[in-house]
């Protein structure tokens, strides 16, 4: 499992979130939930499914403060993402941070990119726009 990174890890790829919402529902993750608050890069899938990047995803981010050091999330594949979700967890950003949309193609992708640019539109007009940068990678 993950408990082997250690508190030192400063960069994850955690496969889909399904495996970051089942980890943080038991203890097994505990012991990494300091080495989170130093962790700077998070590369994650989204959920089996339809589920994207569930509401439940962002809200688990923002319990175990993984904000702190982080600098660099990448979505891979973000089909489905629970804009008030992100909106919170972007609006928590403790420093700049690079969202990186990583395989936002097509027809979906262009939707997402405008629900994802109007969330941080959003957050500009409240005076955290410095914050986020979105990347297409």
């Amino acid at each position: 499992g993950l408990a082997g990174l250690g508190p030192v890890t400063t960069r994850l790829s955690l496969g889909r979130c399904d495996t970051l919402l089942q980890a943080f529902g038991g203890a097994e993750l505990q012991a990494l939930a300091q080495g989170f608050r130093r962790l700077q890069k998070l590369h994650i899938v989204q959920m089996s499914g339809r589920m994207g990047f569930p509401a439940s995803f962002w809200a688990v981010l923002l319990q175990q403060q993984v904000l702190p050091a982080l600098h660099t999330l990448r979505l891979y594949l973000p089909r489905h993402i629970d804009m008030p979700g992100l909106s919170r967890f972007l609006a928590a950003a403790q420093r700049p941070l690079r969202l990186q949309l990583h395989r936002c193609i097509g027809q979906w992708g262009a939707e997402v990119r405008q629900q994802v640019q109007r969330v941080v539109a959003g957050l500009a007009q409240q005076g955290v726009h410095s914050a986020v940068r979105v990347e297409l990678t």
